[in-house]
């Protein structure tokens, strides 16, 4: 779950669903169906999720969904975090801790053989990414 500070964005696990709500109230929005849906993160303009498909994204009002990575094996993206240029995910099955452009392009692997990577998040230069090694950081 996440917000930009006027909407609610979560994910629906079971219907397999990404939603939204203003954070006064109002209406639920289905924004978009995707396979296992997992984790969210969002910017300025867009909502960006991790799912058993790839990384994907939509317009915070909704809209057409722009694939960024399509995985090569359906496997458990756990973590996403945004900077200005890219989006950082964590693949769980894979062992990794990836990057790519937010507009889509080359995936860019930052880490192979983490052990279980989970939550991640972006700051300054930085990666910080929560695995069963500890808490573990690399330059973008």
């Amino acid at each position: 779950m996440v917000t930009d500070g006027q909407s609610l964005f979560w994910v629906d696990p079971i219907h397999q669903l990404v939603k939204s709500m203003a954070l006064d109230g109002g209406p639920v929005v289905v924004l978009a169906a995707d396979s296992a849906p997992m984790a969210l993160a969002v910017d300025d303009d867009q909502l960006y999720w991790a799912s058993r498909v790839g990384i994907r994204r939509i317009a915070k009002t909704g809209g057409l969904v722009k694939t960024l990575y399509v995985a090569a094996q359906a496997d458990e993206r756990r973590g996403i975090a945004v900077d200005h240029e890219s989006v950082f995910f964590t693949n769980w099955g894979e062992y990794t801790v990836r990057k790519v452009p937010k507009d889509g392009g080359t995936c860019t692997l930052l880490s192979p053989n983490q052990v279980l990577p989970t939550g991640i998040t972006v700051a300054g230069d930085f990666v910080y990414w929560l695995g069963g090694r500890g808490l573990l950081r690399i330059a973008k």
